[in-house]
């Protein structure tokens, strides 16, 4: 009983530790270099508590439900070391004697992209242990109104996932990353706690339609149904702005300059620079004024002629 006690926490751990990782304005470079050390650290501590599960792999069959949550959790663990591995390459602070073992635009897209599909993972993954955590609860009354909060709250995780641009990084879409500096940081907070929100949520619901008792299969499909379209309609009302609709090349957030499409620059006029006015200096050069020259031969005269080499 212990044992399930502490890998809960140590997910609850990993799950808090991905949104400050998400959050990167929040932490800064050093901080979110450490907290990976720390996520990868508590991600050791966590196969070392399942190891009988990784001995359980070959044993018993697989049913639909085993088989999901088998590819699920060994995603998560070959996109968090990769992520890792990736992180690592780029450090800076944490451990700089172990970077540059890898071409860095290749690390820097495997790390932007496997991030992104370690943090969905995780909310999947997390879900299915949603009841066990929550068995303290009691009450059926505030176990309901705890499911209709979370319906709407899953249906806003959508609507972040949609207005941060998550699908362009999840297929590799975005090769640098777009941070809005300026955002209050419990927003950014809130947003991503939200997004790994709907994916747990997700995650409760699919096993649900999985099991093989029928009980709780219509409440998840209305569950799944009510969160996706409050998401949709939320993506509609308040679309993202059109600056976000950013891919292939880095971008500013609210910068000096914009850029659209796939990198080319915006028709915003950028202010001249001032002439700085000329000051004479002997330093013993001629000053020749530029001009226009046509460089070869005139036509009225006809080329060399050469005599052939024996």
């Amino acid at each position: 009983m212990r044992t399930k006690r502490v890998k809960y926490i140590v997910d609850v751990l990993l799950g808090i530790g991905l949104v400050l990782l998400m959050a990167y304005q929040v932490v800064g470079e050093e901080g979110h270099e450490w907290t990976g050390i720390a996520m990868t650290a508590l991600m050791l501590i966590h196969q070392v508590l399942n190891r009988k599960w990784y001995a359980a792999l070959f044993k018993g069959k697989y049913g639909l439900l085993r088989t999901v949550q088998t590819v699920i959790n060994l995603a998560l663990l070959g996109c968090f070391l990769l992520t890792a591995l990736s992180g690592i390459n780029m450090g800076v602070y944490a451990v700089p004697s172990l970077a540059e073992f890898m071409k860095a635009s290749t690390g820097r897209r495997m790390h932007l992209a496997l991030s992104h599909w370690s943090f969905i993972l995780m909310g999947l993954h997390l879900g299915p242990h949603m009841p066990a955590m929550l068995r303290s609860v009691k009450s059926k009354i505030v176990r309901r109104i705890g499911y209709c909060l979370s319906v709407p709250a899953a249906g806003a995780g959508l609507y972040f996932f949609l207005k941060n641009s998550f699908p362009d990084y999840l297929s590799f879409q975005r090769h640098f990353a777009f941070i809005d500096y300026e955002k209050p940081i419990p927003l950014v907070l809130a947003e991503s706690l939200l997004i790994v929100f709907f994916f747990a949520f997700l995650g409760f619901q699919l096993q649900q339609l999985l099991a093989r008792s029928k009980k709780g299969k219509e409440p998840a499909v209305l569950g799944i149904a009510l969160a996706v379209a409050i998401g949709i309609a939320m993506n509609a009302v308040f679309p993202a702005p059109a600056g976000d609709s950013w891919s292939g090349e880095e971008t500013p957030w609210g910068g000096e300059a914009a850029f659209t499409g796939a990198g080319e620059p915006d028709d915003t006029e950028v202010p001249k620079q001032e002439e700085s006015e000329e000051i004479a200096v002997d330093d013993g050069f001629v000053l020749i004024s530029g001009g226009s020259f046509l460089m070869g031969s005139p036509e009225s005269v006809s080329p060399p002629t050469h005599p052939q080499m024996s």
